[in-house]
């Protein structure tokens, strides 16, 4: 609550990673306790930032040697913060182990997959996907789908835990919600909604018609109720915001 006032970044990641956790944790249906834990752990996992310039979140250029190592003891930081507070030791877990990586090269402690918690792993990724779709590190931003993409070829390089980014991407669906897709009449819009049932049919906010014309005032196509046949409306690609007009660019994103 506290750090809502300092940096809306942070405190919009940390609630962003709490919802999807606990999405997540009850789509696997997982038991109550390892949920109670994960949603404690995705509120708290960044408390270490307290204490390092938050400046640093979200830089839009390389990370020195020393930012990097002073952003590396975040965790270290949490951990000190919260030794005194009364937290399931799981969750104090999950927010130790946030960084380590499957493949040993992770940080505080460089654990290697054997040592990590499963709950940890899967934290892991949910906090990775949201760090990377809303660039909250030096790197740049990608769109949800390019940040499954490559959560997943990292998983096949024995990154992060090939399990948890399978359960991500199918909660999340071939198409997340916020991504900008580009539909077979030409027209560009924004994914709203994503029914269980239909996951290639989302519901649509379209806000460049076919004619590339920004629309001032948007319209919805609900895909999975256009009629089934060759005419259909259905998505062709998602669109790569950095290939459209400045003007496209600026109001797709801001949008999504």
């Amino acid at each position: 609550m506290h750090s809502n006032g300092r940096t809306q970044k942070l405190a919009d990641h940390t609630f962003s990673t709490f919802c999807l956790t606990l999405d997540l944790a009850r789509n696997m249906q997982l038991a109550h306790e390892e949920i109670e834990a994960l949603g404690i752990g995705a509120l708290l996992h960044e408390a270490g930032w307290a204490h390092i310039p938050l400046h640093l979140m979200g830089k839009r250029s390389p990370y020195t040697t020393t930012e990097r190592k002073l952003i590396e003891k975040h965790t270290v930081l949490a951990m000190r913060a919260l030794t005194q507070c009364d937290l399931p030791a799981l969750a104090h877990r999950i927010i130790a182990e946030h960084h380590e990586l499957c493949n040993g090269q992770g940080y505080p402690r460089k654990l290697n997959d054997e040592q990590i918690h499963p709950l940890s792993k899967l934290f892991t990724v949910v906090d990775q996907y949201d760090e990377r779709v809303h660039q909250l590190s030096d790197q740049n931003g990608l769109t949800p789908t390019g940040a499954l993409r490559k959560l997943y070829l990292d998983a096949e390089k024995n990154v992060y835990d090939t399990d948890a980014v399978g359960q991500l991407i199918a909660l999340l669906g071939v198409y997340p919600i916020s991504s900008v897709v580009t539909l077979n009449d030409g027209s560009i819009g924004i994914v709203r909604e994503v029914p269980a049932n239909a996951p290639l049919q989302p519901l649509i906010e379209v806000r460049i018609d076919a004619h590339g014309n920004a629309l001032n005032k948007p319209f919805y196509q609900d895909l999975a109720h256009t009629a089934d046949d060759e005419q259909a409306l259905r998505i062709t690609q998602v669109v790569d915001l950095s290939n459209l007009p400045p003007q496209h660019q600026q109001r797709l994103q801001f949008h999504a």
